[in-house]
């Protein structure tokens, strides 16, 4: 009796031991699976800080770009304004012209 008794425990010993080392299987599997998503993960963090570093180099690049815009559109600004001034002047020359003309004519 005895020996049925501890053949009987030693099956239910053995029962639990595969049902823990099935479990032990399946935390194995579900950790790689984790570890497979991590690695995943860091890639694609990395890919990002990668297109930001470029994104953040190519928002300087137009930065500087519309500096340079702003100077060239300033300089035609003051370049339209001496011009505008220069008209501005030979008209009232010219006006100033023509009456010298019309006061000789009369004298």
């Amino acid at each position: 009796m005895k020996k049925k008794g501890m053949e009987k425990t030693l099956h239910l010993i053995l029962d639990k031991l595969q049902s823990l080392e099935s479990g032990q299987k399946q935390i194995n599997q579900r950790l790689d699976l984790l570890e497979s998503g991590q690695k995943e993960l860091q890639q694609i963090t990395k890919a990002i800080l990668d297109c930001q570093e470029e994104t953040d180099a190519r928002l300087e690049a137009l930065s500087s770009d519309i500096q340079s815009v702003y100077g060239e559109v300033k300089e035609i600004k003051d370049t339209m304004a001496t011009k505008k001034e220069l008209i501005q002047s030979e008209e009232r020359l010219d006006a100033q012209t023509l009456l010298i003309g019309k006061a000789q004519e009369r004298i």
